[in-house]
């Protein structure tokens, strides 16, 4: 984990000195960040709650051995 997150400093490093080279403002370079781990945010979000409904719809299947039913998850409205 901590070699990984090193490796991507030094990338944002060099990703930030390049785009400064470019005549970026520091403005500029931190919007462009800010998209990048927005649009990462969103796509790990979605992912996971993909894989979470997958998981459940699985349990639900095959160890409690019933039909999904969309109205237990919104039983206590």
């Amino acid at each position: 984990m901590a070699g990984a997150v090193l490796v991507s400093r030094r990338a944002r490093t060099r990703e930030v000195v390049l785009l400064k080279t470019l005549g970026a403002s520091r403005r500029q370079t931190y919007l462009i960040m800010l998209v990048e781990y927005l649009c990462l945010g969103l796509i790990a979000t979605l992912s996971g709650v993909v894989l979470a409904l997958g998981a459940a719809w699985a349990l639900i299947r095959y160890v409690f051995n019933t039909t999904w039913n969309q109205k237990i998850f919104f039983a206590s409205r």
